[in-house]
């Protein structure tokens, strides 16, 4: 609790500090920092702040276009970034707004982006509690009941080819070997379905926290956790520094 309390009162004052030195600076921010990693601590910050807050998790029907534009399938699933879904939000957060960076990027430049990170076994720690914990109810979704077929471990990270660029997607990377939830299914399932699924829990790094035996193989950890740091290293490399506050969850 004094951990979290202490994040929240350093990101107010870092963020008034910018908002002090720049006018523009909080016309938008977004999170990108990994689901699970002080997401409750930045939205308090943001509430503080008085920013408007799209928080995926509440807003569920603004998330599902961003995950069909991010894994949607060649069948056109995917198409342009659906940008308009931020018009009137100040800020995002949660999956899978902290993958969309570039797009916003691009879209409106003097953004501010906020990352919070932790040391990744104690972030991969606190996922498997809360799963441990919460993630086996009757609100699991149906995705999350699926038995995935846990073989694809060539690095899944944000600088694949998984949004549709040349038309070629997650399916294509990974073909519907058995085992896979939509093996055998026609391709229109798979656009509906497989989006959504890939949207959820870090499955688009290769975690796999829903599934009670695979969440625990050393080999699954180890594929999650590369994906946590491929997507940090992308977010300190791409996204400019004046524009970037760190926060580090395990100080």
């Amino acid at each position: 609790m004094f951990a979290a309390q202490s994040l929240l009162r350093s990101m107010v004052r870092q963020l008034l500090l910018q908002a002090a030195l720049c006018h523009v600076c909080l016309a938008f921010v977004l999170d990108v920092g990994a689901p699970r990693s002080g997401i409750q601590s930045t939205y308090e910050a943001f509430k503080i702040l008085k920013l408007n807050t799209l928080w995926s998790g509440y807003f569920t029907d603004l998330r599902w276009p961003w995950c069909y534009y991010l894994f949607g399938n060649a069948s056109g699933v995917s198409g342009p970034p659906p940008m308009g879904n931020l018009t009137g939000w100040e800020a995002a957060l949660d999956e899978p707004f902290h993958l969309i960076y570039d797009e916003v990027l691009k879209a409106m430049p003097n953004a501010k982006f906020v990352y919070t990170t932790s040391h990744p076994d104690d972030w991969y720690n606190q996922y498997l509690e809360f799963f441990e914990s919460f993630g086996v109810n009757n609100n699991v979704t149906i995705y999350d009941r699926r038995k995935y077929y846990p073989g694809h471990d060539h690095g899944i990270n944000r600088q694949t080819a998984l949004r549709g660029r040349l038309h070629q997607t997650r399916s294509h990377f990974f073909p519907q070997l058995p085992g896979h939830p939509l093996h055998g299914m026609p391709s229109s399932r798979w656009d509906l379905d497989e989006p959504r699924w890939m949207c959820e829990a870090a499955h688009y790094w290769g975690c796999r926290f829903s599934d009670k035996e695979l969440r625990h193989k050393p080999e699954v950890r180890q594929r999650c956790i590369n994906g946590y740091l491929n997507h940090e290293k992308r977010v300190m490399r791409v996204i400019p520094k004046e524009q970037l506050l760190i926060f580090n969850v395990s100080d």
